[in-house]
């Protein structure tokens, strides 16, 4: 069959996938997660009142995610459907970013097998079926990322400015990309041959970076009379990543110690981390990489769990609350908070191919090594840390959706590999 064709048919196969699961998820909060009742309710705010005004005070979250729920509601009416198909639009255009960017860094094959694997991706399944941020996050990322990728190539400044406004604009729905552009500064100073060099580009990657951030603030500052892009920082590391440092100091639950974090003044608790932020720094850093992991090898089939059965949500699931083996952790895992028999088996799935996934990564890496792709080696390896190496305040799979995208990619590439690799060898044989 011919790629058009190929594609076709796992544009069906995701289609039909997505279609199942909708019918999958109960009418009980149907499409939410717990967090997704904050989003809607300040989506429904915005839709009566076109802006954010009625509010008392700023939430503790940016409102990009609301303001796009909000405009669904405004112009479909007020159902999750809309918001569940926008979304599924928004992921299946994802699949072809993917593709295209294989295609650019790699060849056609990788680039297919890329789009294979994003058509079963339990991520990409999930995610557009739930009102949470991670589908808008991550669809505004990874077309930022397809647009430099493409800048590299053509060296348009226009196209730098395109990549430059995404990663801004993704920035108000959630602020992980602020220090992202420190990465691509780098990488423009070393690749465009140094800062003189590039003067315009910097200034075009910056201005455009920063103009949505700057009118986010604004409205910010002139609604709330905050001048920031988010309140959450200071909760994500004072609340959520102290929390389980103090669980590791006194014994107890991280669900206790944030009970007990939230009780007391902001002042007193800052004090409290840097006294213990100064006398156990490895308990901060064991804790960081930790949730770092979780992100990393944290299964989507928890998230599946969330989507297709109410019982599940508002429950911690996580395989270090687990007790006994390593087999009876990952057991307890997949099949805690639910008794739906189908949710184990995709979860056992996806845990076989998620350590086989990452050796892929692997073999993907060093033969990018040896053939000194080192400029797509280094863009690749910079995204990966960034993204993966900022979740460590409360490691969870879903924060993966930020640069899943890379890891279905350098799967892809190893598969390519590999698959060459053994058929040169029987071949000489």
């Amino acid at each position: 069959m011919t790629s058009k064709k190929w594609i076709f048919l796992f544009t069906l196969v995701y289609l039909t996938l997505s279609v199942i699961l909708y019918f999958q998820v109960p009418n009980v909060f149907s499409h939410q997660d717990m967090d997704s009742r904050a989003y809607i309710g300040n989506a429904l705010v915005f839709c009566n009142d076109s802006g954010f005004g009625a509010m008392s005070h700023m939430p503790t979250y940016a409102l990009g995610y609301p303001m796009f729920v909000g405009l669904i509601y405004k112009v479909f009416g007020v159902h999750n459907f809309y918001v569940v198909l926008i979304q599924l639009l928004l992921a299946l255009f994802s699949g072809f970013l993917i593709f295209n960017i294989a295609k650019r860094i790699f060849n056609d094959k990788v680039a297919l097998i890329s789009f294979a694997l994003f058509s079963i991706n339990l991520g990409y399944l999930v995610f557009p079926q739930l009102v949470l941020t991670d589908m808008l996050l991550s669809f505004l990322l990874l077309w930022a990322f397809e647009r430099f990728v493409l800048f590299v190539q053509n060296k348009k400044m226009f196209i730098l400015a395109q990549s430059a406004f995404l990663f801004g604009l993704s920035a108000i729905v959630k602020p992980a990309a602020l220090y992202y552009i420190f990465f691509l500064l780098l990488f423009l100073i070393i690749y465009l041959g140094g800062f003189k060099e590039n003067k315009l580009n910097i200034v075009a990657l910056l201005l455009c970076f920063y103009l949505p951030i700057v009118g986010y603030v604004t409205h910010n500052k002139v609604v709330f009379n905050k001048c920031c892009v988010s309140r959450l920082a200071q909760d994500l590391l004072h609340v959520f990543l102290y929390s389980k440092v103090r669980a590791v100091e006194t014994g107890k639950s991280a669900k206790e110690e944030m009970a007990f974090l939230m009780r007391e003044q902001p002042d007193e608790v800052k004090r409290l981390f840097d006294a213990s932020l100064k006398q156990h720094p490895e308990i901060f850093f064991y804790v960081w990489f930790q949730n770092v992991a979780k992100s990393l090898f944290g299964l989507f089939a928890s998230n599946l769990k969330v989507l297709v059965d109410a019982q599940a949500r508002g429950s911690a699931i996580s395989f270090f609350y687990q007790q006994g083996s390593i087999f009876q952790k990952i057991h307890g895992y997949i099949t805690m908070c639910t008794a739906l028999k189908w949710v184990y088996v995709v979860g056992y799935l996806e845990a076989i191919w998620t350590l086989i996934r990452y050796i892929l990564v692997l073999v993907a890496l060093i033969y990018m090594l040896f053939r000194k792709q080192y400029v797509w080696l280094f863009l690749l390896l910079s995204y990966l840390f960034y993204f993966s190496i900022i979740t460590g305040f409360d490691g969870c799979s879903r924060y993966r959706m930020m640069f899943e995208f890379v890891l279905i990619i350098l799967s892809a590439s190893g598969i390519y590999n590999l698959s060459e690799f053994f058929y040169n060898k029987k071949n000489i044989v």
